[in-house]
């Protein structure tokens, strides 16, 4: 397992930062990881003509089988737009997304496939648009590649899945966007966590939350601490 929480001021040596043409940015804050982006910056060819590809992204290559998690601050005015990202190439990539307000989507959550120059949409979250905090899951298992949000990180929804070859290693990390002429996004990350094990992962089962009485706030956060870690296990 590989986790970053994003304490400090310098990158892991997993990562990588790939930013095409230098309009984004990242800095690592106390816990969370601060991606921006300017107007123009997104990751799609278009159809046929006015695509862009210059988005930022921070990827680590990961072999065979996986999982891969995220977690978002999501504020009232849905600056954010960016999310999950499993890469391949320019022409074979994977998008879980939250996208930000001003944009057309409106703050969606989106799962998109990208291959050979054009984009199909294999899903959406319901019910995610309006969300304080958001976790997102990619889950790899030979070519499919299946995809989950949450608003607790404790019940999960699919937001589709997809098959695409990748090879036996690919990249994975996270990526921002500033599609069109909205205006400047910025999107933070609270951590990310990638699992794997050496047999096949287990087929993804959601876990109801329990019905809690009236508990401090200390006991509830504790709580939902544990549950998230019995749904991981249970996960993989």
């Amino acid at each position: 397992m590989f986790e970053d929480e994003f304490i400090g001021n310098r990158m892991r040596p997993e990562w990588r930062w790939d930013d095409p043409q230098g309009g984004g940015s990242w800095a690592e804050r106390q816990g969370y990881l601060e991606m921006r982006t300017e107007p123009g910056q997104d990751l799609w060819h278009g159809n046929g003509s006015g695509g862009d590809m210059s988005a930022p992204r921070l990827l680590m290559r990961v072999p065979g089988d996986f999982a891969i998690e995220t977690r978002m601050r999501i504020t009232p005015q849905l600056r954010e737009h960016g999310g999950l990202l499993v890469w391949k190439n320019a022409n074979r990539f994977l998008r879980l997304e939250k996208t930000s307000g001003p944009h057309a989507f409106r703050g969606d959550v989106r799962f998109e496939r990208h291959v050979g120059r054009s984009f199909n949409l294999r899903g959406r979250g319901a019910g995610l648009r309006n969300v304080r905090e958001l976790f997102l899951r990619l889950e790899r298992r030979g070519n499919q590649f299946s995809s989950f949000a949450s608003h607790d990180g404790i019940q999960w929804k699919s937001c589709g899945q997809t098959n695409i070859g990748m090879g036996e290693a690919t990249d994975v990390g996270l990526h921002a966007l500033c599609p069109g002429n909205i205006p400047p996004t910025l999107t933070r990350f609270d951590y990310f966590r990638v699992f794997k094990r050496k047999s096949e992962v287990a087929e993804y089962r959601p876990v109801i939350a329990e019905q809690t009485g009236q508990v401090s706030d200390e006991e509830r956060e504790r709580r939902d601490a544990d549950r998230r870690e019995r749904a991981m296990r249970d996960m993989f």
